[in-house]
Formats: structure tokens, C-alpha cells, sequence
């Protein structure tokens, strides 16, 4: 009865297994397959160079993005083919940035390698530019169309004259990027041309996981890097900062003459203020110092004297003090000793 039982079990056991591989086997051949490529204004996506792949459990979609860019010079394209995430569906955007054209193109579809409809070379936009039958302007500028970072560095790109096009005006330079974000892949890639704007700051344009930004300036070959440079309009003044107040000390000659211009304003204040205080008086003081003051300073005019006679005018006499040690006695004083005097001989 054990060995019936156990190989019962075991048949079980080998059914159980076998239905769990199962169905691993059908959920893998489910896996959503799609096509899987970069292109980088080159061949990237081109038939001999996509390959396919599966994609992870819950990706349903399948998808594929194109962004073309255009200056007056030519244009350039970069494009994106694998696994993705949301909805099927599809979403065309163009967009204009001073001049620069640019048309995104996102495609989403949930059958097995149905991303590859779209288009990814690169294609004329409206307005195309002329360069044979255009007259250059006077301008000139660095031109990135599909080059690499290496390739559009510093002033390595080549240099195109600008023209005007299509009734617009471009005599601005342009240094920025590209960037197209699908399928778990960013791609970016450097632009520079001729711009209608010749003062924008850090400006751009964005589509649906697309984006073209980047700077504007002035002047003969003036794109050569401005990832670290703000350009200001001429109509707007540049911020200035100003250095601050200087808090050093006054020298110590400068010290020692305000110390003693305030020493002498104070004499003189207290002079004038004491009743029947006259120059001489000061002068008996500080015979020494006032005597230097007589020969530097000229002597006040008469009508300033009259002035100062006639604001102590009014003012009650002050009172008499005890007289100074040494000083002779006044006349009532003498009359009241000689009247004790004569009473006491009597």
C-alpha cells in the first residue's frame, strides 16, 4: 500500500511541474516583440542595423519616435524603435524656434513588430532654405546639422554665411540641443546655425518627449559655446554691482586737528556766553594759544561786535561773587570798616 501511494504522489508532483511550465512557456510566448534601434542623424535604424527584441512582462506597446530638425543650411534627424509604455496611438507636433524648424512624430501600437512605419530620414520642412540662389547678409555662424558633441566643440564645426529666407531676417547665431526621449532611450544631439533672434536666453520649444533649447547671440562666429554665457538685449542694461562704502579710520593728524577745532569752538562758546567776557579776558587765560590765534584768525568786524553786544542786551546782572583772594575791597566794603571803626571809639 506505501509504494502504490508514493508513486501516486509523485505523478502529482510531476503533473503540478509540468502545468507550471506550461504556463511560463505560454506567458513567454506572449511577450510582446518589437523593433529596437538609435539613429543619430545617420543609418542607425536602417534595415540591416534594427533588430528585434521581447519585451519585459506589462509592456504592451510597441514604439517608435522621429524628431527632424532644420536650419536654413540643411537638416538633421534623430529617431528612436523598441519596447514602450502607455497607449497605442499616434501624435505629430511641429514646432519653431526663432527660425529653427523642427516636427516630431510619435507612433504606438501593440502588435508584434508593428514599429516601423514611420519615416526616420531626414526630410524637408516648410520653408526650405536656398542656399544657391540666397545672398549672404553680413553674418556668419558655426553650423552643427547631425554632427557629433566631438565633431561640434568649441570651433571645429564649419562656418556658414547666414541669409535671409522666406521673408524672415537671420543674422542671429544659435548654440543648443536637440533631445528626443522614447522607448527607455534619450538621444541628444548639438545644433548651431543662423537664428532670426540675436538676444534670446536660454530659450526652446517642446513636443511630445522632444525638446529644442539653447541660446541666441550677436557678432561674427559668436556660437562657438554659450552653454555658460548670458547674453543681455541692448535694450536691457546689464546688472552692475558696486563696491561697498569705504569705513577706513581718519588719520591720526586728522584726529588730533578735530580735537583741537573742537577745544577752541568750546572756549569760544563759553567766552561769549559769560557775562562781560571780553577777547582780552580770554586772551589773559591762555596767553599762549590766543596769542597764536591772533596772528592766524583776523580780528572780528565791527558790526559782528555790535551783533554780540546787542543779543547779552536786556539780561538781568549777575550775581556778584565772593570776591578772589588777594583782590582789593570796594568802595562799600571800605565804608563799613571805617563806620565799625569810628563805633568803637566812641
Amino acid at each position: 500500500m506505501d509504494a502504490p501511494r508514493r508513486g501516486g504522489s509523485r505523478t502529482a508532483a510531476w503533473g503540478a511541474q509540468g502545468l507550471l511550465l506550461l504556463l511560463l512557456l505560454c506567458q513567454g510566448a506572449r511577450a510582446l516583440e518589437c523593433y529596437s534601434c538609435v539613429q543619430r542623424a545617420d543609418d542607425g535604424c536602417s534595415a540591416h542595423k534594427m533588430r528585434t527584441v521581447r519585451c519585459g512582462p506589462g509592456v504592451d506597446v510597441c514604439t517608435e519616435a522621429v524628431g527632424a530638425v532644420e536650419t536654413i543650411h540643411g537638416q538633421f534627424s534623430v529617431a528612436v524603435r523598441g519596447c514602450g509604455s502607455g497607449i497605442p496611438g499616434k501624435n505629430d507636433r511641429g514646432l519653431d524656434l526663432h527660425g529653427l524648424l523642427a516636427f516630431i512624430q510619435l507612433q504606438q501600437c501593440s502588435e508584434d513588430r508593428c514599429n516601423a512605419k514611420l519615416n526616420l530620414t531626414s526630410r524637408g520642412l516648410n520653408p526650405a532654405g536656398n542656399q544657391s540662389a540666397s545672398t549672404p547678409n553680413g553674418a556668419e555662424c558655426y553650423s552643427c546639422l547631425g554632427l557629433s558633441r566631438e565633431q561640434c566643440r568649441g570651433t571645429a564645426p564649419p562656418v556658414v554665411s547666414c541669409y535671409n529666407a522666406s521673408g524672415r531676417v537671420y543674422r542671429g547665431c544659435f548654440d543648443g540641443n536637440v533631445t528626443l526621449t522614447a522607448a527607455n532611450v534619450t538621444v541628444s544631439l548639438p545644433v548651431r546655425g543662423c537664428v532670426q533672434d540675436e538676444a534670446c536666453t536660454r530659450d526652446g520649444v517642446t513636443g511630445p518627449g522632444f525638446t529644442l533649447s539653447g541660446s541666441c547671440c550677436q557678432g561674427p562666429r559668436c556660437n562657438s559655446d554659450l552653454r555658460n554665457k548670458t547674453y543681455f538685449s541692448s535694450r536691457i542694461p546689464p546688472l552692475v554691482l558696486l563696491p561697498p562704502p569705504s569705513t577706513a579710520a581718519p588719520a591720526a593728524g586728522a584726529q588730533a586737528s578735530s580735537h583741537a577745532t573742537s577745544t577752541e569752538a568750546t572756549a569760544a562758546s563759553t567766552a561769549a556766553t559769560r557775562p562781560g567776557a571780553t577777547a582780552a579776558s580770554t586772551a589773559a587765560s591762555t596767553p599762549g594759544h590766543a596769542s597764536a590765534r591772533a596772528e592766524e584768525e583776523p580780528r572780528p568786524a565791527a558790526g559782528a561786535a555790535g551783533h554780540q553786544d546787542r543779543s547779552n542786551a536786556g539780561r538781568p546782572p549777575a550775581k556778584a561773587g565772593p570776591p578772589a583772594a588777594g583782590a582789593a575791597p570796594g568802595p562799600g566794603v571800605s565804608a563799613l570798616l571805617l563806620t565799625v571803626v569810628a563805633g568803637a571809639l566812641l
